[in-house]
């Protein structure tokens, strides 16, 4: 009897929509935001498909991604360059590193299509260069994707200060 009062009471404080401190997690993000649109100016064409896909997963994992509707903020991305610069081994004569640096900018709109935030980042992660131009690829595409989320953590630190 007393395990199904504690099952009854249980059900009807989460029912009632109470929650208790600790069980809900958001990890710092306080609104949902709708990706609007995605403009890419940088060279390669399929930064944009990495961005978008980058994005989707950073909001994704702090449970922020919402659509149109239901989102507190319209998210608009401009990829405004990725410039790569290698760094070379003076005894080889060979490129080892290379960084990678992207700016991105990015405009935040309210419901009422109000610029609430309007801000380029930059950042720059680095890669290892081979002799390999598949593995030189996949190496720069993660470098691209490192760089794309530690300014989108970084936006999420400004914006939600």
């Amino acid at each position: 009897m007393k395990k199904l009062t504690l099952l009854i009471t249980i059900l009807l404080i989460f029912g009632c929509g109470y929650k208790i401190a600790g069980l809900t997690n958001n990890n710092g993000l306080n609104y949902k935001y709708h990706i609007a649109s995605i403009v890419n100016n940088a060279d390669e064409a399929n930064y944009r498909s990495m961005l978008d896909r980058q994005a989707a997963i950073f909001f994704t994992r702090y449970s922020a991604l919402a659509k149109k509707k239901e989102a507190d903020y319209r998210l608009h991305f401009r990829l405004d360059s990725v410039t790569t610069s290698a760094s070379i081994n003076s005894r080889t004569n060979q490129a080892v590193r290379s960084d990678l640096s992207a700016r991105l900018h990015i405009l935040v709109l309210d419901k009422n299509s109000n610029n609430v935030f309007d801000k380029t980042f930059s950042r720059t992660n680095s890669f290892t260069i081979s002799n390999n131009i598949s593995e030189n690829r996949r190496n720069r595409n993660e470098a691209f994707r490192d760089t794309i989320s530690d300014i989108l953590l970084d936006f999420k630190n400004e914006f939600e200060k």
